[in-house]
């Protein structure tokens, strides 16, 4: 019974060795994330598309950075974000950069992401 005890704790200790690798191989290797459609907006009436936005959708948002942690997403870029600060007056953009704002500290202190980016440009400047 000794040696049968012995031989699943040396198991034991190799499995966690090769488990350790594997979360420090992950951590010197991060896994992007490009998300389409963070922020849509209605151009007719120049306000937020509620149905297609993640942002603003505790929802949304949360099944985007809770799919992140699931598949050991670091760091993710977000589509759309310029358009918070071209479209709405003074009062929606403070609102809507508060809302980016929760965000960004939500997916760093709750969920694990360590970086946030945003992408820049149009479609029409698209690479060929």
């Amino acid at each position: 019974m000794k040696k049968i005890f012995i031989v699943f704790h040396l198991i034991s200790i190799f499995n966690s060795f090769e488990l350790q690798a594997q979360i420090i191989q992950s951590l010197d290797h991060p896994r992007g994330l490009y998300v389409n459609r963070f922020f849509c907006f209605n151009s007719g009436t120049n306000t937020q598309n509620t149905n297609t936005s993640i942002l603003g959708n505790v929802a949304k948002e949360n099944e985007l950075l809770q799919y992140c942690m699931d598949n050991h997403i670091t760091y993710i870029t977000l589509f759309d974000v310029p358009k918070i600060f071209s479209t709405f007056n003074t009062s929606q953009w403070t609102t809507y950069s508060e809302l980016l704002s929760s965000f960004i500290c939500k997916s760093k202190t709750t969920y694990c992401i360590q970086k946030v980016g945003v992408a820049l440009g149009s479609p029409s400047e698209r690479l060929l």
